[in-house]
């Protein structure tokens, strides 16, 4: 090709690439490059070494619950970055729960709870959920760290610029740096000392001021910070050849006022205006060309709850402008409440709640009920599920008492989260980056589960086993629905996957060629661990300084301490409530665990090895050949042969029986090898849905067994870490007399259950729990989402 052509060409490739719209770009983010947003409810607000952190992950994607993630990595990080606890859990129907339990020695201090999935990873750790959690234990106070408290004041022009001539709103924001909030007032003045205007803080150490600057002359501001520090800060310059870009808001609606009429410049003449939710595009607005000054209504009321982000553009594309806005349309929202309630605050009495859950859609929620009278608020506020899916996890810096703007939705609270939008900046997409095509790389990819990946070489040789299909048995170490048999094809390369598995714990997996002379195989494991999936540096997790506690907080701790005196005698408490029963033997509790019954429900005969287990070092036809009368086996290891009642085909030949390893249908050459001692129940159906007339063995292995040498001689052995062994939360049950032989109750958490359901066909949701012995007001706490992504969040104070 002529080297003018393919520079012709080229051009042309470059002209349709920068071509692409803002709106084109956008919907390449949305669907590719947007992180996903994640909430943590947890039991509480505050813990005491020794307690348990419960708590329930919910992830977003957009206005939907997330499906982009299969895992999730949740740690509980010392100020230092020092990972205390650990958990790796899956993420099903969008969530996933469990539980860290606190070491009693723990130090008292401020500790870091932080959870992201693989894909929040391609984007940084600052679209990581990062949440402070105040640890308390006065017998081992952490050394206190010597940390000067400065006042930080910033000064932010509406939309970016502060443009010279024209009246401009100044947002301001005044905290510590600690992020915690400080009352400010000051003036701004000029290089000759003259003011031109004052200011004053109105919420939590934010305001805003009118201010019109002149072109080349510098500004101060004189501030003084709670009353005592006095601060000096330099203004923005102002510019020329810029727009003003400003909102308003009034009766409910929101107005936008651009004015051009000091741009000279062609690139500076603004085209149009785009607003984007969720990285979508909401409105696009066009500006007639010659129009200096123009005011518009936003289309606000056709708008979905959340953070609009509005852009004015230059005909060529070029973002000019930027400001920030909060739509509350209400619409976010499932309504809840409480329909009917038993309460009693005796001593280990039985209360009930009944929810409804004002929705048509499936949903999935968490509750937690706790000791009202006892716990320590955070002191940055409270965040619930509405106030971080909405607000906080959209924008950079800290935010304190987001949920205080979704209280009410009134005049006063609107004016407030709009100081907000205008002084935290935006944490998601930049413009910038997108126009220029500078996309994050996606190097970090979910696993779908746990994936088990691997390369097969025959025995003994480096040769692989090339489109060989592999025979696999999986023996997790705790209760899981992973099939006990699986088969695995290898490629050209040798290399096979599993993936799409979920256990706790560990799992071994024995694998073998059944159709190879030697049917053991060279195995070379190539899927990374779960925890090597989460392998990223904390260097930027937040300090925040751990306040020493006020008189009230002192008796706070004393109520939480005296919990901790208890957890012995809690022990007690928990073994005197188990119920007696009549105890059911190996056998009975095997088979409620294991056995499907989808053979059949009355076998002709049985087998009991766990009460009666056989010798090791045979295999399990041979040592069956004198113990199943009616069975005849006959061969030998590589050709068995099995025949029930010596039944007979109508040409006279033997039928063979059907076999079933832990029901699935294998071949007799599949378990010829495997140890006699490697089982717990055989089974002979003479009749059956899957039986046939040749009748059926039905073998089930010993799930329950541990650590026997003679498993599986003849397989390859691989162990897989599994996902965090799920902690359940132990609800008393004082109906039972025994149980209140207890000495003493004093749990602060009192219920918790993240598994809560509700769907169309009931809307209302049931709880029941018994009290402790000493808490006389519940504070009740319900949060979720449903399918189409509306939010719950529920709290009050009962007594």
């Amino acid at each position: 090709m002529p080297k003018n052509v393919l520079c012709i060409l080229l051009f042309f490739i470059s002209l349709h690439t920068t071509a692409q719209s803002p709106e084109e770009l956008l919907e390449k983010t949305r669907l590719n490059y947007t992180p996903e947003k994640l909430y943590i409810h947890f039991d509480k607000q505050s813990y005491i070494a020794g307690d348990t952190i419960w708590f329930k992950a919910y992830l977003m994607d957009g206005f939907l619950p997330s499906t982009k993630s299969t895992v999730l990595n949740v740690e509980l990080l010392s100020d230092s970055g020092k990972i205390i606890g650990r958990k790796i859990l899956p993420i099903t129907a969008s969530m996933a729960a469990n539980a860290f339990e606190l070491a009693g020695d723990l130090k008292q201090g401020s500790y870091t709870f932080s959870a992201f999935s693989t894909q929040m990873m391609n984007f940084g750790t600052a679209n990581f959920y990062n949440k402070q959690v105040n640890i308390y234990n006065p017998d081992n106070l952490n050394t206190e760290k010597t940390v000067k408290f400065l006042p930080e004041i910033n000064f932010l022009p509406e939309a970016g610029n502060l443009v010279a001539g024209f009246e401009n709103t100044v947002a301001f924001k005044c905290v510590d740096n600690n992020g915690m909030p400080l009352n400010v007032v000051g003036k701004i003045i000029n290089s000759t000392g003259e003011v031109k205007t004052t200011f004053k803080s109105t919420h939590d150490g934010m305001g805003t001021f009118a201010f019109t600057p002149m072109l080349g002359e510098k500004y101060f501001a004189e501030c003084i910070v709670d009353g005592v520090t006095n601060v000096t800060k330099a203004m923005h310059e102002s510019v020329s050849n810029a727009s003003l870009f400003k909102v308003s808001n009034k009766d409910g609606k929101s107005f936008l006022e651009i004015n051009s009429s000091n741009v000279f410049t062609e690139a500076k003449k603004p085209a149009y205006v785009l607003g984007v939710e969720e990285n979508m595009v909401a409105f696009k607005i066009p500006l007639k060309e010659n129009e200096l000054i123009t005011k518009a209504e936003l289309p606000i009321s056709t708008l979905p709850s959340g953070i609009l982000k509005i852009t004015l553009f230059s005909k060529d594309n070029q973002p000019l402008a930027e400001r920030l806005l909060f739509v509350n349309s209400g619409d976010y929202e499932v309504k809840t409440n409480i329909v009917s309630n038993t309460i009693n605050t005796e001593a280990r009495k039985n209360n009930e709640l009944v929810f409804n859950i004002d929705d048509t859609t499936v949903g999935s929620y968490s509750v937690a009920i706790t000791n009202a009278q006892v716990g320590i608020e955070s002191q940055d506020g409270n965040d619930h599920i509405i106030s971080r899916f909405l607000l906080t996890d959209n924008l950079k810096g800290k935010i304190n008492n987001p949920a205080y703007y979704f209280e009410k939705n009134d005049e006063e609270h609107a004016q407030n989260i709009d100081l907000v939008m205008l002084t935290n900046g935006w944490r998601r997409y930049s413009w910038t980056e997108i126009l220029t095509n500078k996309f994050p790389d996606m190097v970090y990819k979910d696993p779908n589960y746990i994936s088990f990946k691997g390369i097969a070489f025959a025995p003994y040789s480096k040769d692989p086993l090339k489109e060989t299909e592999l025979l696999v048995f999986a023996k997790p170490a705790e209760t899981s629905e992973l099939p006990n048999i699986l088969k695995v094809k290898t490629n050209a390369q040798g290399m096979f996957e599993l993936d799409g598995m979920l256990f706790e714990d560990t799992a071994r997996f024995y694998i073998q060629n059944p159709l190879g002379k030697d049917r053991r195989i060279n195995l070379k494991l190539t899927s990374p661990s779960l925890a090597n999936l989460f392998t990223v540096s904390k260097n930027n997790i937040p300090y925040f300084n751990f306040k020493k506690p006020s008189s009230n907080q002192d008796l706070q701790i004393a109520k939480m301490m005296d919990v901790k005196s208890q957890n012995q005698r809690n022990v007690v408490l928990l073994e005197a409530i188990k119920v007696t029963t009549k105890a059911k033997t190996k056998a009975q509790l095997y088979e409620k665990k294991y056995v499907k019954g989808t053979l059949g429900a009355n076998a002709a005969r049985s087998l009991d090895f766990l009460n009666d287990p056989p010798p090791s070092g045979i295999n399990i036809f041979d040592y069956l050949r004198s113990r199943l009368p009616g069975v005849t086996i006959l061969g030998g290891p590589l050709d068995y042969t099995l025949n029930y009642r010596n039944s007979r085909s109508l040409l006279g030949g033997p039928i063979p029986m059907a076999i079933f390893l832990d029901e699935f249908q294998v071949d007799a050459s599949q378990v010829a090898t495997l140890p006699a001692d490697d089982f717990a129940l055989i089974k002979v159906f003479s009749n059956g849905p899957l039986a046939g007339v040749g009748g059926a063995l039905a073998l089930y292995t010993n799930k329950d067994g541990k650590g026997k040498s003679s498993q599986y001689a003849s397989f390859s052995e691989a162990v897989i870490a599994g996902f965090s062994v799920t902690k359940e939360f132990y609800n008393p049950n004082y109906d039972i007399p025994s149980a209140n032989d207890a000495l003493m109750d004093n749990r602060t958490t009192l219920y918790w259950n993240p598994y809560l359901t509700a769907d169309k066909n009931t809307k209302q949701i049931k709880v029941s729990f018994f009290n402790s012995d000493n808490a006389k007001k519940f504070k009740v706490v319900l949060e979720g989402v449903t399918r189409d992504g509306g939010l719950v969040h529920f709290e009050k104070v009962m007594e």
